[in-house]
């Protein structure tokens, strides 16, 4: 790839943007079987310690998201995906709402079917 010198002769470097599609789908190739992460990152033509960088973020993100999960259960007392039953609020006694935790907005990746967090895409 030649780039255009810059005023002192050198070539000027250009920084790429990826999107978040394009990172999870990256990553997810890596963890299929038969190809490393240096395989998958040269036929792409980046550097493995980028892919490597992006798959760590991917497993904090899923952490963090499983922490709040665990955190939303504990203040709610079911899963947020439970069914929610309805109360008379004649009956029910008013009881303060406990803070939510911050919701991580995420990206659905078109070619792999995976969800990632939307910070991913910086």
């Amino acid at each position: 790839m030649d780039h255009p010198p810059n005023s002192t002769g050198s070539p000027t470097l250009v920084r790429r943007k990826y999107s978040a599609e394009f990172k999870a789908s990256v990553v997810e190739q890596c963890s299929q079987p038969g190809y490393t992460t240096a395989a998958v990152a040269k036929r792409h033509g980046i550097h493995v310690s980028l892919v490597r960088r992006w798959a760590q973020l991917m497993r904090q993100a899923a952490q963090s998201n499983a922490a709040q999960q665990q955190a939303v259960e504990s203040w709610t007392g079911a899963s947020p995906d439970a069914p929610q039953t309805e109360t008379s609020t004649a009956t029910a006694t008013s009881a303060p709402t406990p803070a939510q935790p911050p919701v991580v907005p995420t990206v659905q990746c078109p070619a792999t079917a995976a969800t990632v967090p939307a910070f991913i895409a910086l």
